[in-house]
């Protein structure tokens, strides 16, 4: 597993966006700050978080690229989406990985947020509830988090 101080793996992600799939890695990203949300769809607080971090993404959209990262299926996923009041954000998401949710950051509570500098290295792993307008200002300032 990987820990604060750690360089983000050279990892290539299976993302799907809308109705189609791609991969890549954090080199898509160059110059950008990522920040990785680990959740799943029977967490009510990683749900109302993500449209939280979609708007965080619009705002910062020059410097940052916040990634979603779930190990249930499309299926679950789909259905999770499906519901009339909930809109698919307009960002990443890695469906069906247990890689990145379970070996490179094995945790118990979600959603899980790992934050990672524009030299790959993870700053911070912090729960969702961090990640906000506030904190993300800081980060992208090279200021510290508490």
């Amino acid at each position: 597993s990987y820990l604060i101080g750690d360089k983000f793996p050279e990892y290539t992600f299976a993302a799907t966006h809308k109705d189609s799939s791609y991969k890549f890695t954090l080199d898509k990203y160059k110059g950008k700050s990522v920040i990785i949300d680990l959740w799943d769809v029977y967490c009510a607080g990683c749900i109302s978080g993500i449209q939280k971090l979609d708007s965080l993404q619009k705002i910062f959209n020059e410097t940052l690229q916040i990634i979603l990262v779930t190990k249930n299926s499309k299926e679950q996923v789909d259905n999770l989406f499906s519901r009339k009041n909930l809109r698919r954000p307009d960002l990443p998401m890695i469906i069906g990985d247990t890689t990145v949710y379970d070996v490179f950051f094995p945790h118990d509570g979600n959603p899980l947020h790992v934050w990672i500098d524009t030299s790959r290295i993870i700053r911070y792993i912090t729960g969702g509830y961090n990640t906000t307008h506030e904190n993300i200002r800081k980060f992208m300032n090279k200021e510290s988090l508490k």
